[in-house]
């Protein structure tokens, strides 16, 4: 009887990738790692080639090894290309700041891990879970945030191993902070450290440390408001530099300073994350508070009212 597969990937993503990314850019991502496992298969298949011509013509020794170690060279080549493939594909989100083909590639590529022979069922189940749980990350910074708590609801359900767990619960703390519910981030940081006890090392650090971040400047807006909010997100560094961290950091700083009629730095903050961040959610929404800061100082100048920041620089104060 064929046993059911845990993370069942085109039932529980198929409802939320409605917004498919183009197949080329697809293809271009998935072949390095395509043609690696071609490599890895192709290097098991000649050790039982050269095994059977070694019983045939009765090889010498250092024959032997010689014709081992290509075949275990080739499997190492596709092992090695294999992870440049993921490694590719991870840094479609952290470098590239696109999350509609980010998505597109953690679907594809968990289908096809769910329809491989190898390995084993439960470590394609594991993997298949894990990016499911990316997969809800892509929907995050699509601004779809209902429909990434639903998905994390449903992975949830599905026995998640630790590392799943982990990444859902750093879901869902973003998604709190996006609602401002401290009380419901401080929880869910409190699920990511329990789950991060059973998991040994890998991105496990930096996804507590980042959730961390987040809870502090959640908490800070709370206790101190707006003001404190702003203080500790300009305080308190990202924890890994990538073009994604910056464009949320300008990102948040901007919309912050625009709402504190801090006029000094806005414009340049929201320039870069409009320019950086064009296909994420907040990219669109900096670009959107650019255009209404600079509607604003349009009709300022029509009143004849002076421009607040250019007020300020007159003044020799730093706003």
């Amino acid at each position: 009887m064929k046993q059911t597969f845990r993370v069942p990937v085109r039932e529980l993503l198929e409802p939320f990738y409605t917004d498919r990314a183009d197949p080329q850019d697809l293809a271009r991502f998935t072949r390095w790692g395509a043609f690696g496992k071609m490599l890895q298969v192709a290097g098991l298949w000649l050790i039982v080639v050269f095994t059977a011509f070694e019983l045939i013509t009765g090889v010498d020794l250092k024959t032997h090894f010689l014709l081992m170690l290509l075949a275990l060279g080739v499997s190492l080549a596709g092992f090695l290309l294999g992870l440049v493939g993921s490694n590719r594909i991870l840094g479609v989100m952290e470098k590239r700041c696109d999350p509609r083909l980010y998505a597109g590639l953690m679907y594809e590529s968990a289908l096809r891990l769910q329809q491989a022979r190898m390995p084993k069922q439960s470590v394609r189940e594991g993997g298949c879970g894990r990016l499911a749980a990316n997969f809800a990350t892509a929907l995050c910074y699509m601004g779809r945030w209902e429909e990434a708590r639903e998905l994390i609801s449903r992975l949830l359900r599905c026995e998640p191993t630790p590392v799943e767990e982990l990444i859902c619960h750093g879901v869902m703390v973003s998604y709190y902070s996006h609602h401002m519910e401290t009380e419901a981030l401080r929880e869910a940081l409190q699920d990511m450290r329990y789950a991060a006890n059973g998991v040994a090392g890998g991105r496990t650090g930096l996804l507590i440390q980042h959730a961390e971040r987040t809870e502090r400047i959640s908490r800070a807006f709370q206790e101190e408001g707006l003001e404190g909010a702003y203080r500790a997100c300009r305080e308190i560094k990202q924890v890994k530099d990538t073009p994604l961290t910056r464009v949320q950091q300008a990102f948040d700083l901007g919309r912050m300073e625009l709402a504190l009629g801090r006029t000094g730095e806005v414009k340049k903050h929201l320039a870069y994350a409009a320019k950086h961040g064009k296909d994420l959610q907040m990219g669109r929404e900096a670009e959107m508070l650019l255009k209404k800061l600079q509607a604003g100082r349009a009709a300022g100048e029509k009143s004849g009212v002076p421009d607040e920041d250019h007020t300020d620089r007159e003044r020799g104060t730093d706003s």
